[in-house]
Formats: structure tokens, sequence, C-alpha cells
């Protein structure tokens, strides 16, 4: 299972946070990622906290024959279609998109690392990725996501909106 994620909370040339993840998702789908499930949009409060705007968050399942440098080279050129600039750690963005989990490969090194390092510490991964994978387990730690769910300190808000890509 090759899981991504999606946020953003400042708008594109595009339009608005959840319309921008909708045209990233086509761009992604035109370079031959088929999209399998898709969970809810999520509005999360920033983390760590902050005084900026509130994020869009989702994550999906897909199918693709690149490879994870490819994939992750994929979702770079798309989040620079729409104007992610990397400023500094944890800044407001018009489009992120991580790479999960790439079946239950490990990999960490200078240029990716799946299973994402810090997915397990987020609820606004945890808990759109429990939507869609509810029998989903971390790779590395060998923890279900049920699991996962309930060790999380909640340390942000999570809002489901009743819009699906």
């Amino acid at each position: 299972m090759i899981i991504i994620a999606f946020g953003a909370n400042l708008n594109s040339h595009v339009g608005s946070p959840m319309v921008t993840i909708k045209s990233a998702i086509s761009a992604l789908q035109s370079r031959g990622i088929i999209f399998v499930k898709y969970s809810r949009f999520f509005e999360t409060t920033p983390v760590p906290p902050s005084n900026n705007r509130n994020y869009i968050n989702s994550v999906a399942i897909i199918e693709t024959q690149m490879n994870p440098y490819e994939l992750l080279n994929a979702c770079h050129e798309v989040e620079l279609m729409y104007g992610r600039e990397r400023s500094y750690k944890n800044s407001p963005r018009t489009i992120d998109i991580d790479i999960l989990a790439y079946n239950n490969i490990v990999i960490k090194n200078r240029k990716i690392q799946i299973p994402h390092p810090r997915l397990h510490e987020r609820e606004f991964v945890m808990i759109p990725l429990g939507e869609i994978a509810p029998n989903w387990k971390h790779p590395f730690l060998n923890i279900s996501i049920s699991e996962l769910i309930s060790n999380l300190e909640t340390n942000n808000k999570v809002f489901p909106l009743d819009e699906f890509f």
C-alpha cells in the first residue's frame, strides 16, 4: 500500500487550499499515478501551534509504477507547480505532498525517509489514514493504525469536513 498525504493553508494561483489539493491530484494523475482511495478533507490547526491559518489535510492510497525516488520527484514537481516554497520548517504553504508509506519498505537516507518519520505523531495524518486504511500497520514500528491513534497526544484540533475529492 502506497500512501500519500496532502496539506495546505495558503491560497495558490488556482484558488483555496482545497481547490489546490484537488488540482494537485489531477496533476499527479496525469503523471500516471492512480488514486485508489481518498479520505475526507480535514481542517486542522497548525503544528506546532501558531497564529497561521488552519490547514486542509487529506490522505490517499495510490498505485504507481514509480519507485519511491521517482514518486518523491513527481510530488516535488507538483508542489512547485502550485508555488510551494520551503522557507523554514513548518512554514505556511500552498501545498505539501508527503509520501507516508510505500508498501512495507523502510528507507532512510539524506534524500528520502519512508515511512514518513513523524506520521505516527500527527493527528492530521493519522485520523484521515485511519479512515481509509483501518487495518494498516506502521512498517517500522509494527503497530496498528488504531493503536497509533489511541497513543496520540492530542495537541491540535482535527475537524472532518463533509467534502471528499
